[in-house]
Protein backbone atom coordinates (compact mmCIF):
# COMPACT_ATOMS: atom_id res chain seq x y z
CA UNK A 1 0.00 0.00 0.00
CA UNK A 2 1.13 3.72 -0.18
CA UNK A 3 2.17 5.47 2.53
CA UNK A 4 -0.55 8.04 3.96
CA UNK A 5 1.70 10.38 4.76
CA UNK A 6 3.17 10.50 1.26
CA UNK A 7 -0.27 11.01 -0.26
CA UNK A 8 -1.22 14.24 2.81
CA UNK A 9 1.82 15.85 1.59
CA UNK A 10 0.90 15.95 -1.67
CA UNK A 11 -2.71 17.18 -0.15
CA UNK A 12 -0.81 19.78 1.73
CA UNK A 13 1.06 20.72 -1.47
CA UNK A 14 -1.91 21.48 -3.55
CA UNK A 15 -3.75 23.23 -0.83
CA UNK A 16 -1.05 25.64 -0.34
CA UNK A 17 -1.08 25.80 -4.10
CA UNK A 18 -4.69 26.63 -4.36
CA UNK A 19 -4.10 29.18 -2.05
CA UNK A 20 -1.35 30.57 -4.03
CA UNK A 21 -3.75 31.28 -7.10
CA UNK A 22 -6.62 32.57 -5.00
CA UNK A 23 -4.61 35.07 -3.16
CA UNK A 24 -3.25 35.91 -6.78
CA UNK A 25 -6.22 36.42 -8.72
CA UNK A 26 -8.81 38.17 -5.89
CA UNK A 27 -5.98 39.72 -3.58
CA UNK A 28 -5.86 38.61 0.00
CA UNK A 29 -6.24 40.22 3.98
CA UNK A 30 -4.33 37.48 5.07
CA UNK A 31 -7.36 34.67 5.22
CA UNK A 32 -6.45 31.45 2.99
CA UNK A 33 -2.79 32.82 2.26
CA UNK A 34 -0.34 30.11 1.72
CA UNK A 35 2.02 29.06 4.78
CA UNK A 36 4.05 26.88 6.63
CA UNK A 37 4.41 28.07 9.96
CA UNK A 38 2.22 30.57 12.40
CA UNK A 39 4.83 33.31 11.88
CA UNK A 40 3.73 33.16 8.32
CA UNK A 41 -0.10 34.28 8.77
CA UNK A 42 -1.20 38.10 9.75
CA UNK A 43 -2.18 38.52 13.44
CA UNK A 44 -5.56 36.75 13.94
CA UNK A 45 -4.83 34.13 11.76
CA UNK A 46 -3.05 30.80 12.47
CA UNK A 47 -1.52 28.16 9.66
CA UNK A 48 -3.91 24.72 9.18
CA UNK A 49 -2.94 22.24 6.52
CA UNK A 50 -0.96 25.13 5.39
CA UNK A 51 -3.22 27.94 4.60
CA UNK A 52 -3.84 30.48 7.01
CA UNK A 53 -7.35 30.55 8.62
CA UNK A 54 -9.15 32.84 11.61
CA UNK A 55 -7.75 31.96 15.04
CA UNK A 56 -11.48 31.69 15.79
CA UNK A 57 -12.86 29.80 12.88
CA UNK A 58 -9.82 27.70 12.06
CA UNK A 59 -11.36 25.31 9.63
CA UNK A 60 -13.45 25.89 6.28
CA UNK A 61 -16.89 27.37 7.91
CA UNK A 62 -19.98 24.65 7.90
CA UNK A 63 -23.00 26.01 8.29
CA UNK A 64 -25.73 23.76 8.63
CA UNK A 65 -26.32 22.22 5.12
CA UNK A 66 -29.98 20.77 4.23
CA UNK A 67 -30.21 17.45 2.72
CA UNK A 68 -26.62 16.70 3.65
CA UNK A 69 -26.86 12.81 5.53
CA UNK A 70 -26.81 13.15 9.28
CA UNK A 71 -23.70 11.39 9.19
CA UNK A 72 -22.16 11.35 6.08
CA UNK A 73 -18.86 10.24 6.98
CA UNK A 74 -20.31 6.66 8.11
CA UNK A 75 -23.68 6.24 5.79
CA UNK A 76 -25.26 2.78 7.04
CA UNK A 77 -25.05 0.39 4.32
CA UNK A 78 -26.42 -2.77 5.99
CA UNK A 79 -25.19 -6.37 4.40
CA UNK A 80 -22.21 -4.72 3.08
CA UNK A 81 -18.62 -5.56 4.24
CA UNK A 82 -17.07 -3.38 6.94
CA UNK A 83 -14.76 -1.02 6.12
CA UNK A 84 -11.16 -2.59 6.58
CA UNK A 85 -9.04 0.62 7.03
CA UNK A 86 -7.53 1.08 3.65
CA UNK A 87 -8.46 0.53 0.12
CA UNK A 88 -9.09 -2.95 -1.49
CA UNK A 89 -5.77 -4.34 -2.93
CA UNK A 90 -5.72 -4.89 -6.59
CA UNK A 91 -3.52 -3.71 -9.19
CA UNK A 92 -6.59 -3.20 -11.61
CA UNK A 93 -8.46 -0.13 -11.78
CA UNK A 94 -11.94 0.35 -13.71
CA UNK A 95 -11.71 4.60 -13.90
CA UNK A 96 -15.44 6.23 -15.17
CA UNK A 97 -14.79 10.10 -16.03
CA UNK A 98 -17.62 11.87 -15.53
CA UNK A 99 -17.32 15.25 -17.46
CA UNK A 100 -20.06 17.98 -17.41
CA UNK A 101 -20.87 19.29 -20.58
CA UNK A 102 -22.51 21.68 -20.24
CA UNK A 103 -21.76 25.31 -21.83
CA UNK A 104 -19.46 26.76 -19.30
CA UNK A 105 -16.63 23.98 -19.54
CA UNK A 106 -14.55 24.88 -22.12
CA UNK A 107 -11.49 25.83 -19.38
CA UNK A 108 -12.18 23.11 -17.08
CA UNK A 109 -12.38 20.51 -20.15
CA UNK A 110 -8.79 21.77 -21.42
CA UNK A 111 -6.89 21.09 -18.01
CA UNK A 112 -8.30 17.53 -17.81
CA UNK A 113 -7.16 17.13 -21.65
CA UNK A 114 -3.70 18.73 -21.29
CA UNK A 115 -3.07 17.15 -17.58
CA UNK A 116 -3.92 12.99 -18.13
CA UNK A 117 -0.66 12.46 -18.97
CA UNK A 118 0.20 13.59 -15.18
CA UNK A 119 -2.35 11.06 -14.03
CA UNK A 120 -0.97 8.27 -16.62
CA UNK A 121 2.54 8.83 -15.42
CA UNK A 122 1.59 8.03 -11.93
CA UNK A 123 -0.26 4.87 -12.71
CA UNK A 124 2.66 3.28 -14.76
CA UNK A 125 5.23 3.73 -12.38
CA UNK A 126 2.81 2.24 -9.50
CA UNK A 127 2.40 -0.58 -12.02
CA UNK A 128 -1.87 0.45 -12.25
CA UNK A 129 -3.49 -1.52 -14.59
CA UNK A 130 -5.90 0.60 -15.63
CA UNK A 131 -8.44 1.23 -17.84
CA UNK A 132 -10.86 4.22 -18.18
CA UNK A 133 -14.04 5.66 -20.25
CA UNK A 134 -15.95 8.73 -19.97
CA UNK A 135 -19.57 10.16 -19.73
CA UNK A 136 -21.40 12.93 -19.10
CA UNK A 137 -23.94 15.06 -17.45
CA UNK A 138 -26.15 15.12 -20.44
CA UNK A 139 -29.42 13.03 -19.33
CA UNK A 140 -31.70 14.11 -21.58
CA UNK A 141 -34.36 11.38 -23.51
CA UNK A 142 -33.72 11.75 -26.83
CA UNK A 143 -36.97 9.25 -27.82
CA UNK A 144 -38.98 11.95 -25.76
CA UNK A 145 -40.17 14.40 -28.46
CA UNK A 146 -39.90 17.34 -25.96
CA UNK A 147 -35.88 16.82 -25.95
CA UNK A 148 -36.10 17.35 -29.40
CA UNK A 149 -34.15 20.71 -29.78
CA UNK A 150 -31.70 19.48 -27.15
CA UNK A 151 -30.58 16.35 -28.77
CA UNK A 152 -29.98 18.04 -32.07
CA UNK A 153 -27.66 20.77 -30.70
CA UNK A 154 -25.73 17.87 -28.57
CA UNK A 155 -26.28 14.58 -31.28
CA UNK A 156 -22.89 13.00 -29.65
CA UNK A 157 -24.13 12.10 -26.13
CA UNK A 158 -26.34 9.50 -24.85
CA UNK A 159 -27.82 9.24 -21.10
CA UNK A 160 -25.18 7.25 -19.12
CA UNK A 161 -23.31 6.25 -22.30
CA UNK A 162 -19.47 6.21 -22.41
CA UNK A 163 -18.81 8.06 -25.27
CA UNK A 164 -15.39 8.81 -27.56
CA UNK A 165 -16.29 10.99 -30.49
CA UNK A 166 -15.23 14.64 -29.98
CA UNK A 167 -17.35 17.42 -29.48
CA UNK A 168 -15.32 20.55 -30.56
CA UNK A 169 -18.57 22.93 -31.62
CA UNK A 170 -18.57 25.60 -29.04
CA UNK A 171 -22.40 26.16 -27.39
CA UNK A 172 -23.43 29.26 -26.07
CA UNK A 173 -21.31 30.46 -23.23
CA UNK A 174 -19.62 33.05 -24.98
CA UNK A 175 -16.13 32.47 -22.67
CA UNK A 176 -15.73 29.35 -24.48
CA UNK A 177 -15.36 31.14 -28.02
CA UNK A 178 -13.37 34.30 -26.60
CA UNK A 179 -10.74 34.29 -24.34
CA UNK A 180 -11.38 36.03 -21.12
CA UNK A 181 -9.70 38.84 -19.27
CA UNK A 182 -7.30 38.03 -16.36
CA UNK A 183 -6.72 40.26 -13.31
CA UNK A 184 -3.59 41.59 -14.78
CA UNK A 185 -5.25 42.48 -17.84
CA UNK A 186 -5.20 46.71 -18.48
CA UNK A 187 -9.04 46.51 -18.80
CA UNK A 188 -9.63 44.42 -15.57
CA UNK A 189 -6.99 47.31 -13.97
CA UNK A 190 -8.79 50.22 -15.31
CA UNK A 191 -12.49 48.79 -14.09
CA UNK A 192 -13.69 48.41 -17.42
CA UNK A 193 -13.91 44.70 -17.11
CA UNK A 194 -13.66 41.77 -14.45
CA UNK A 195 -11.21 38.87 -14.01
CA UNK A 196 -13.11 35.86 -15.75
CA UNK A 197 -15.18 38.16 -18.01
CA UNK A 198 -14.50 37.33 -22.31
CA UNK A 199 -12.54 39.36 -24.36
CA UNK A 200 -14.60 39.99 -27.20
CA UNK A 201 -11.43 40.60 -29.53
CA UNK A 202 -9.57 37.04 -28.55
CA UNK A 203 -10.82 33.91 -30.47
CA UNK A 204 -8.07 31.49 -29.27
CA UNK A 205 -10.64 29.11 -27.61
CA UNK A 206 -12.69 28.62 -30.52
CA UNK A 207 -9.56 28.51 -32.81
CA UNK A 208 -8.10 25.93 -30.15
CA UNK A 209 -10.83 23.74 -30.70
CA UNK A 210 -10.30 23.35 -34.80
CA UNK A 211 -6.66 22.77 -34.10
CA UNK A 212 -7.50 20.21 -31.89
CA UNK A 213 -10.47 18.35 -34.15
CA UNK A 214 -8.45 18.57 -36.66
CA UNK A 215 -5.61 16.54 -34.72
CA UNK A 216 -8.61 14.07 -34.14
CA UNK A 217 -9.10 13.22 -37.21
CA UNK A 218 -7.83 9.94 -39.73
CA UNK A 219 -5.97 12.85 -41.86
CA UNK A 220 -5.39 16.06 -40.80
CA UNK A 221 -4.18 17.15 -43.84
CA UNK A 222 -7.60 17.05 -45.33
CA UNK A 223 -8.93 19.06 -42.76
CA UNK A 224 -5.67 21.78 -42.85
CA UNK A 225 -7.63 24.48 -44.44
CA UNK A 226 -10.02 25.34 -41.76
CA UNK A 227 -7.22 27.00 -40.51
CA UNK A 228 -7.87 29.13 -43.19
CA UNK A 229 -11.13 30.95 -42.20
CA UNK A 230 -12.71 34.36 -42.59
CA UNK A 231 -13.11 35.48 -38.93
CA UNK A 232 -16.19 37.60 -39.52
CA UNK A 233 -17.98 34.70 -40.76
CA UNK A 234 -16.70 32.71 -38.05
CA UNK A 235 -17.94 35.52 -35.83
CA UNK A 236 -20.97 35.57 -37.23
CA UNK A 237 -21.76 31.69 -37.06
CA UNK A 238 -20.94 31.83 -33.19
CA UNK A 239 -23.61 32.36 -30.97
CA UNK A 240 -24.02 35.91 -29.41
CA UNK A 241 -20.61 36.74 -30.26
CA UNK A 242 -19.77 40.23 -28.61
CA UNK A 243 -17.91 42.19 -30.89
CA UNK A 244 -19.85 41.08 -34.77
CA UNK A 245 -23.75 42.24 -34.30
CA UNK A 246 -25.99 39.75 -35.97
CA UNK A 247 -27.22 42.90 -37.87
CA UNK A 248 -23.95 42.83 -40.03
CA UNK A 249 -24.27 39.49 -40.83
CA UNK A 250 -25.27 37.60 -43.89
CA UNK A 251 -28.56 35.43 -43.01
CA UNK A 252 -26.94 32.81 -45.52
CA UNK A 253 -23.55 32.76 -44.08
CA UNK A 254 -21.26 29.69 -42.97
CA UNK A 255 -23.19 27.52 -39.84
CA UNK A 256 -20.56 26.96 -37.03
CA UNK A 257 -20.45 23.35 -38.15
CA UNK A 258 -18.84 24.03 -41.37
CA UNK A 259 -15.72 25.42 -39.46
CA UNK A 260 -15.37 21.92 -38.29
CA UNK A 261 -14.38 18.55 -39.36
CA UNK A 262 -16.91 16.32 -40.38
CA UNK A 263 -18.17 14.17 -37.64
CA UNK A 264 -17.59 10.77 -39.57
CA UNK A 265 -13.74 12.37 -40.32
CA UNK A 266 -12.44 11.10 -36.82
CA UNK A 267 -10.22 8.34 -35.98
CA UNK A 268 -12.68 6.13 -34.43
CA UNK A 269 -11.31 5.59 -30.56
CA UNK A 270 -12.10 2.87 -28.11
CA UNK A 271 -14.97 3.80 -25.43
CA UNK A 272 -12.77 1.95 -23.18
CA UNK A 273 -9.14 2.97 -22.87
CA UNK A 274 -6.74 0.14 -21.60
CA UNK A 275 -3.20 0.38 -20.41
CA UNK A 276 -2.90 -2.77 -22.45
CA UNK A 277 -3.75 -0.93 -25.71
CA UNK A 278 -0.79 1.47 -25.32
CA UNK A 279 1.68 -1.23 -24.27
CA UNK A 280 4.96 -2.31 -26.39
CA UNK A 281 6.04 -5.81 -26.28
CA UNK A 282 8.24 -4.76 -23.45
CA UNK A 283 5.15 -3.60 -21.74
CA UNK A 284 5.64 -0.12 -21.90
CA UNK A 285 2.63 2.22 -22.17
CA UNK A 286 2.91 4.80 -24.56
CA UNK A 287 1.93 7.71 -22.65
CA UNK A 288 1.76 10.25 -25.77
CA UNK A 289 -0.31 8.30 -27.42
CA UNK A 290 -2.47 7.44 -24.93
CA UNK A 291 -2.68 11.36 -24.30
CA UNK A 292 -3.47 12.06 -27.90
CA UNK A 293 -6.52 9.58 -28.15
CA UNK A 294 -8.18 10.93 -24.62
CA UNK A 295 -7.80 14.13 -25.31
CA UNK A 296 -10.20 13.46 -28.37
CA UNK A 297 -12.32 11.28 -26.51
CA UNK A 298 -12.26 13.88 -23.54
CA UNK A 299 -13.73 16.78 -25.47
CA UNK A 300 -17.17 16.00 -24.79
CA UNK A 301 -17.98 19.47 -25.73
CA UNK A 302 -20.16 22.37 -24.16
CA UNK A 303 -23.41 21.68 -26.03
CA UNK A 304 -24.76 19.25 -23.81
CA UNK A 305 -28.23 19.72 -21.45
CA UNK A 306 -28.03 22.37 -18.90
CA UNK A 307 -30.07 20.32 -16.33
CA UNK A 308 -26.90 18.60 -14.95
CA UNK A 309 -27.13 15.18 -13.71
CA UNK A 310 -24.17 13.78 -12.64
CA UNK A 311 -24.66 11.09 -10.16
CA UNK A 312 -27.64 9.86 -12.06
CA UNK A 313 -25.38 9.45 -15.21
CA UNK A 314 -22.57 7.80 -13.41
CA UNK A 315 -25.29 5.14 -11.92
CA UNK A 316 -26.62 4.74 -14.99
CA UNK A 317 -23.65 4.30 -16.78
CA UNK A 318 -22.55 1.53 -14.25
CA UNK A 319 -25.94 -0.46 -14.72
CA UNK A 320 -26.20 -4.22 -15.93
CA UNK A 321 -28.65 -2.68 -18.72
CA UNK A 322 -25.36 -0.75 -19.98
CA UNK A 323 -22.53 -2.60 -19.02
CA UNK A 324 -24.02 -6.75 -19.39
CA UNK A 325 -21.68 -7.38 -17.16
CA UNK A 326 -18.14 -8.60 -17.05
CA UNK A 327 -18.37 -10.85 -19.97
CA UNK A 328 -20.46 -8.65 -22.19
CA UNK A 329 -20.35 -8.36 -25.34
CA UNK A 330 -19.67 -5.17 -26.85
CA UNK A 331 -21.78 -4.90 -29.84
CA UNK A 332 -25.26 -5.74 -27.53
CA UNK A 333 -24.03 -3.61 -24.55
CA UNK A 334 -22.32 0.18 -25.15
CA UNK A 335 -20.81 0.17 -22.15
CA UNK A 336 -19.09 -3.10 -22.27
CA UNK A 337 -15.81 -3.72 -20.74
CA UNK A 338 -15.08 -1.10 -18.30
CA UNK A 339 -16.04 -3.11 -15.56
CA UNK A 340 -13.86 -6.03 -14.29
CA UNK A 341 -15.09 -8.13 -11.14
CA UNK A 342 -11.42 -8.12 -9.84
CA UNK A 343 -11.13 -4.19 -9.82
CA UNK A 344 -11.33 -0.98 -8.44
CA UNK A 345 -13.13 0.95 -9.44
CA UNK A 346 -12.48 5.15 -9.10
CA UNK A 347 -15.17 7.86 -10.62
CA UNK A 348 -14.01 11.45 -11.11
CA UNK A 349 -16.96 14.12 -11.30
CA UNK A 350 -15.46 16.98 -12.85
CA UNK A 351 -18.18 20.16 -12.86
CA UNK A 352 -19.06 23.53 -12.16
CA UNK A 353 -22.82 22.74 -11.31
CA UNK A 354 -24.33 21.09 -8.65
CA UNK A 355 -26.11 17.60 -9.28
CA UNK A 356 -29.33 17.80 -10.52
CA UNK A 357 -30.53 14.04 -10.36
CA UNK A 358 -34.53 14.08 -9.94
CA UNK A 359 -36.87 11.40 -10.33
CA UNK A 360 -38.08 12.17 -13.64
CA UNK A 361 -40.83 14.22 -12.60
CA UNK A 362 -39.19 17.87 -12.09
CA UNK A 363 -40.72 20.58 -14.84
CA UNK A 364 -37.37 21.26 -16.38
CA UNK A 365 -39.00 24.43 -18.92
CA UNK A 366 -39.08 27.16 -16.89
CA UNK A 367 -37.74 30.63 -15.94
CA UNK A 368 -35.18 29.38 -13.95
CA UNK A 369 -33.23 26.66 -15.90
CA UNK A 370 -31.12 24.50 -14.03
CA UNK A 371 -31.30 26.88 -10.61
CA UNK A 372 -35.21 25.13 -10.32
CA UNK A 373 -33.19 22.55 -8.86
CA UNK A 374 -32.04 24.62 -5.77
CA UNK A 375 -36.10 25.19 -5.02
CA UNK A 376 -36.44 21.54 -5.42
CA UNK A 377 -33.37 20.85 -3.16
CA UNK A 378 -34.83 23.25 -0.34
CA UNK A 379 -38.23 21.67 -0.31
CA UNK A 380 -36.37 18.56 1.41
CA UNK A 381 -38.38 15.17 1.29
CA UNK A 382 -40.85 16.73 -0.98
CA UNK A 383 -38.46 17.78 -3.48
CA UNK A 384 -38.00 16.19 -7.22
CA UNK A 385 -34.48 15.65 -6.14
CA UNK A 386 -33.17 11.89 -5.74
CA UNK A 387 -31.79 11.50 -2.30
CA UNK A 388 -28.06 10.65 -1.33
CA UNK A 389 -28.77 7.99 0.04
CA UNK A 390 -30.69 6.59 -2.92
CA UNK A 391 -28.14 7.26 -5.06
CA UNK A 392 -25.28 5.56 -3.29
CA UNK A 393 -27.41 2.47 -2.60
CA UNK A 394 -28.50 1.68 -6.30
CA UNK A 395 -24.78 2.58 -7.44
CA UNK A 396 -23.42 0.10 -4.76
CA UNK A 397 -26.44 -2.44 -6.60
CA UNK A 398 -25.64 -1.36 -10.18
CA UNK A 399 -21.82 -1.69 -9.63
CA UNK A 400 -22.19 -5.37 -8.01
CA UNK A 401 -24.17 -6.30 -10.94
CA UNK A 402 -21.55 -4.92 -13.29
CA UNK A 403 -18.65 -6.96 -11.84
CA UNK A 404 -21.21 -9.95 -11.46
CA UNK A 405 -20.86 -10.43 -7.33
CA UNK A 406 -23.39 -10.43 -5.16
CA UNK A 407 -22.02 -7.37 -2.67
CA UNK A 408 -19.56 -3.95 -3.22
CA UNK A 409 -16.85 -4.22 -0.40
CA UNK A 410 -16.68 -0.48 -0.46
CA UNK A 411 -13.63 0.27 0.11
CA UNK A 412 -12.73 -1.00 -3.46
CA UNK A 413 -14.82 2.37 -4.89
CA UNK A 414 -12.63 5.18 -4.79
CA UNK A 415 -14.74 8.40 -5.57
CA UNK A 416 -13.07 11.92 -6.55
CA UNK A 417 -14.76 15.27 -7.14
CA UNK A 418 -13.61 18.57 -8.90
CA UNK A 419 -16.32 20.77 -8.15
CA UNK A 420 -17.36 24.39 -7.15
CA UNK A 421 -16.47 24.94 -3.27
CA UNK A 422 -19.85 24.87 -1.00
CA UNK A 423 -21.88 27.94 -0.43
CA UNK A 424 -25.15 27.84 1.65
CA UNK A 425 -28.11 29.18 0.40
CA UNK A 426 -30.60 30.91 2.89
CA UNK A 427 -33.68 28.71 2.94
CA UNK A 428 -35.55 32.05 3.23
CA UNK A 429 -34.48 33.24 0.13
CA UNK A 430 -35.71 30.43 -2.72
CA UNK A 431 -38.95 30.50 -3.73
CA UNK A 432 -41.65 27.43 -3.53
CA UNK A 433 -41.76 27.50 -7.23
CA UNK A 434 -39.82 29.43 -10.03
CA UNK A 435 -41.54 32.71 -10.48
CA UNK A 436 -42.47 34.76 -13.49
CA UNK A 437 -39.43 36.66 -13.59
CA UNK A 438 -36.46 34.12 -13.82
CA UNK A 439 -34.70 33.23 -10.27
CA UNK A 440 -30.74 32.27 -9.89
CA UNK A 441 -28.25 31.37 -7.58
CA UNK A 442 -25.20 33.27 -6.75
CA UNK A 443 -22.30 31.28 -7.79
CA UNK A 444 -19.77 30.05 -5.47
CA UNK A 445 -16.62 31.04 -6.98
CA UNK A 446 -15.29 32.90 -10.25
CA UNK A 447 -12.13 33.69 -11.63
CA UNK A 448 -10.71 34.07 -15.11
CA UNK A 449 -10.73 29.57 -15.17
CA UNK A 450 -14.52 30.09 -14.86
CA UNK A 451 -17.63 30.35 -12.72
CA UNK A 452 -18.67 27.47 -10.67
CA UNK A 453 -21.94 26.59 -8.16
CA UNK A 454 -22.26 24.88 -4.61
CA UNK A 455 -20.93 21.14 -5.58
CA UNK A 456 -22.00 19.92 -2.76
CA UNK A 457 -24.56 16.73 -4.21
CA UNK A 458 -21.09 15.34 -4.70
CA UNK A 459 -19.47 16.18 -1.40
CA UNK A 460 -22.58 14.27 0.47
CA UNK A 461 -21.80 11.47 -1.77
CA UNK A 462 -18.00 11.55 -1.73
CA UNK A 463 -18.63 11.07 2.05
CA UNK A 464 -20.60 7.44 1.82
CA UNK A 465 -17.09 6.49 1.53
CA UNK A 466 -14.08 6.20 3.96
CA UNK A 467 -11.54 7.17 1.04
CA UNK A 468 -12.52 9.93 -0.89
CA UNK A 469 -10.61 12.91 -3.15
CA UNK A 470 -10.41 16.08 -2.37
CA UNK A 471 -9.89 14.57 1.66
CA UNK A 472 -11.00 16.27 4.40
CA UNK A 473 -9.39 18.41 6.74
CA UNK A 474 -7.89 16.49 9.90
CA UNK A 475 -8.44 19.62 11.53
CA UNK A 476 -12.17 19.35 10.98
CA UNK A 477 -13.39 16.25 9.28
CA UNK A 478 -16.69 17.44 8.29
CA UNK A 479 -15.60 21.04 6.83
CA UNK A 480 -16.26 21.05 3.42
CA UNK A 481 -14.15 19.71 1.29
CA UNK A 482 -11.95 21.95 -1.33
CA UNK A 483 -13.63 23.35 -4.77
CA UNK A 484 -10.74 22.76 -7.57
CA UNK A 485 -13.30 24.04 -10.44
CA UNK A 486 -12.79 27.54 -10.48
CA UNK A 487 -8.81 27.28 -10.31
CA UNK A 488 -5.97 25.36 -12.60
CA UNK A 489 -6.40 22.29 -10.97
CA UNK A 490 -3.64 20.77 -13.13
CA UNK A 491 -1.24 20.26 -10.44
CA UNK A 492 -4.18 18.30 -8.34
CA UNK A 493 -3.22 15.72 -11.04
CA UNK A 494 -0.45 14.12 -9.73
CA UNK A 495 -2.24 13.93 -5.98
CA UNK A 496 -5.58 12.47 -7.80
CA UNK A 497 -3.60 9.66 -8.99
CA UNK A 498 -1.67 8.72 -5.85
CA UNK A 499 -5.28 8.76 -4.04
CA UNK A 500 -6.85 6.67 -7.12
CA UNK A 501 -3.46 3.81 -7.29
CA UNK A 502 -3.53 4.02 -3.20
CA UNK A 503 -4.88 -0.09 -3.85
CA UNK A 504 -2.39 -1.02 -6.31
CA UNK A 505 -0.38 -3.58 -3.93
CA UNK A 506 3.32 -1.78 -3.10
CA UNK A 507 6.86 -3.10 -3.99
Amino acid sequence: MKNSSTIENYRLYIVAAIALLIAACSGSDGADDPCIDDIDCNEGYECIDAVCLPIENSSINQSENPGEPENPGEPENPGEPENSGEPTESEKLDLLWMIDNSGSMCRSQEIVRDSIDELVEVFVEQDVDFQMGITTTHMADCDDPDYQSVCDREPVAVAGHLQSTPQPIPGFDPACSHSVYGPEDSAVQAGEAEAGDPNPKNLDPVVANIETAIDCTEDPEEWSHLLDFDEAELRCALPGDLLVPVADCESDGPHLTEFFPDPDSYRDLPKVFRAADYQDENGTVDIDEFRSDFACASMVGTRGYGIEQGLAAVTKALSHDLTGGPDANPDDYPNAGLIRPDANTGVVFITDENDCSHDGELNEVTQCGVHKCTIEENKGDEGRLLSIDDLYADFMDNLAASRGVETIDPNSVLPASIHAPYQKVDPAEVPNACPDQPWTVSPSCKTEMGRGWSGHRYEYFLRNFEFFFPEAYESDQQAPLDGLICHDFSSAFTVLAEYLASGAPGD
